[in-house]
């Protein structure tokens, strides 16, 4: 409700607001009905009162009094602006009814408007900002600890793969001095001579194809490799093309193409010794399940390349996301955060910090404490820039 009220000839105080003293000023309202009106405003009907002479009148100040029906009035003031050269003096004003733009043109309040202003539509953008900025790093994070955790999955699938044909061959993997042998337990088949339509017999009762994968390097690598292997008898040759930190090698000849990001230790596949343990001109075939500490021997690990071999003297690479073939740098990727995961002889899979790796026992005559470890007085300046910040063994 809206009492607008004009005077002429003075004012005095009614109840605490300003009330006319003139009844002929106001027609339609006396100065009984006037001084009713401020003392119980509940009684205002529910129309506007304005002077009849309103545009003849003598510029003297209004003053504008808002009721809340049922409620009392706010007797807090305030000076707002100009309309036509007179002072508007708001009374009563209330914030949740009142537009700014009507205050500022010195008209009546309207009633029922709210909405967003420009600085809290920018403020509320802002925090939301602050808020993804504080959980993107954390939802990123997250998501890496899920892969490793479907990376180490795929890692004991291999450890029971290997297992079985380990129980199968009492013990024995099959062997040649480049240890090449290995590569068609990551592919599951074995191809000879090259042909594509040859009998594909299967090594296993796994198919590899859903393990071989480690979700952090599923995108091919680049570049290109190629020889020749040999599983017992049968001879092939090989084409394909390398992986990295982050990326995955790929077999691309014989056909079907088939990608992985996990490789082998080639030690096991050629006689776990260096030179090569032989009987009678023949190479030994070991038991690896009675080997001792099976738990520090890896089987199958995150890499760069099919497979590796490393030895003690190997350094690390240069480049964080180099990677290399057959030393190594194979298996020396800051893939986890650090660390890379492997499963061992003893079937169990677990995170190995990246310089781990050079205490690990690859081989028979593999030295854990060699030249890049600290029992073998490697410095941290003796490390690459890249890999200075991670724990030392």
């Amino acid at each position: 409700m809206v009492l607008l009220l004009r005077h002429r000839q003075g004012l005095r105080k009614a109840s605490g607001l300003g009330a006319a003293t003139h009844p002929d000023c106001y027609p339609g309202l006396n100065q009984a009905e006037a001084e009713k009106i401020f003392t119980n405003p509940t009684s205002f009907p529910r129309r506007v009162y304005a002077p009849a002479d309103h545009a003849a009148a003598p510029k003297a100040p209004i003053f504008l009094a808002r009721f809340r029906p049922g409620g009392t009035c706010n007797r807090e003031t305030c000076l707002d602006g100009y309309a036509d050269g007179v002072k508007v003096m708001v009374a009563g004003r209330t914030k949740p009814f009142e537009s700014r733009s009507s205050r500022r043109r010195g008209g009546a309040p309207e009633v029922g408007h709210t909405g967003f202003t420009l600085i809290e539509l920018l403020v509320v953008i802002a925090i939301v900002a602050l808020l993804m900025a504080a959980l993107l790093p954390a939802l990123g994070a997250a998501r890496k600890r899920a892969r490793a955790v479907v990376c180490q999955s795929n890692l004991r699938l291999w450890g029971t793969t290997l297992d079985l044909y380990a129980q199968e061959h009492e013990g024995r993997f099959p062997t040649n001095l480049s240890g090449g042998a290995g590569i068609w337990f990551l592919r599951g088949v074995f191809l000879g001579k090259d042909d594509p339509n040859a009998n594909a017999s299967a090594l296993h009762g796994f198919e590899t194809k859903g393990i071989a994968l480690c979700p952090m390097a599923v995108k091919p690598g680049r570049g290109g490799f190629g020889g020749s292997a040999s599983f017992g008898s049968a001879q092939g040759h090989i084409q394909g093309i390398p992986g990295s930190t982050f990326a995955s090698w790929e077999i691309t000849s014989p056909a079907p193409a088939f990608r992985g990001s996990y490789g082998y230790n080639s030690w096991l596949f050629r006689t776990f010794s260096w030179p090569p343990r032989t009987v009678r001109g023949r190479r030994l075939e070991p038991d690896v399940l009675s080997f001792p500490n099976r738990a520090n021997i890896p089987a199958v690990l995150d890499a760069a390349f099919l497979w590796g071999a490393p030895r003690d003297s190997d350094p690390p690479p240069p480049r964080e996301y180099g990677g290399g073939a057959f030393t190594m740098p194979t298996f020396c990727l800051n893939r986890h955060r650090g660390c890379v995961n492997a499963v061992f002889l003893d079937w169990s899979v677990r995170r190995i910090g990246l310089k781990e790796l050079w205490t690990l026992k690859w081989y028979d005559q593999f030295d854990r404490a060699g030249p890049w470890t600290r029992a073998g007085g490697v410095k941290p300046e003796d490390w690459p820039q890249w890999m200075r910040k991670f724990k030392d063994y």
